[in-house]
C-alpha cells in the first residue's frame, strides 16, 4: 500500500515539476483545486474503501457443487486456528 501511495504521488507531481519549466516558475499550478480534492478522493479514499468492503482473511465456509450447499468445514477451522493465537493469548498491545 505504500507504494501504491508513492506512485499515487509521483504521478501527481511529475506533470507539475514539468509545468514550472513551461510558465516560467511563475508559481502557476498546473492542476486545479477541485482536481486536487476529486484526485487525492478517488485515488487514495477509494482503493481502502474497496479493499475494506472485499477483504477476507479465511472463507469458513465451502461451496459443494454436487449439490450446490454452503457449509462450514471444521477442518478449516481447526487448521486456521493459528491466525488467531497472537490474539488468544494477549500478546499484543500490552504494558510490560
Amino acid at each position: 500500500m505504500i507504494l501504491y501511495f508513492f506512485y499515487k504521488n509521483m504521478i501527481f507531481t511529475i506533470p507539475q515539476f514539468y509545468f514550472a519549466f513551461y510558465s516560467g516558475f511563475s508559481g502557476v499550478t498546473f492542476f486545479d483545486g477541485l482536481m486536487l480534492v476529486t484526485y487525492n478522493m478517488v485515488f487514495t479514499a477509494l482503493p481502502l474503501q474497496v479493499k475494506a468492503v472485499l477483504e477476507q482473511d479465511v472463507n469458513y465456509k465451502e461451496y459443494d457443487h454436487k449439490t450446490k450447499t454452503t457449509f462450514e468445514n471444521d477442518i478449516i477451522k481447526l487448521n486456521y486456528s493459528k491466525l488467531y493465537y497472537v490474539g488468544q493469548k494477549n500478546t499484543l498491545f500490552t504494558t510490560g
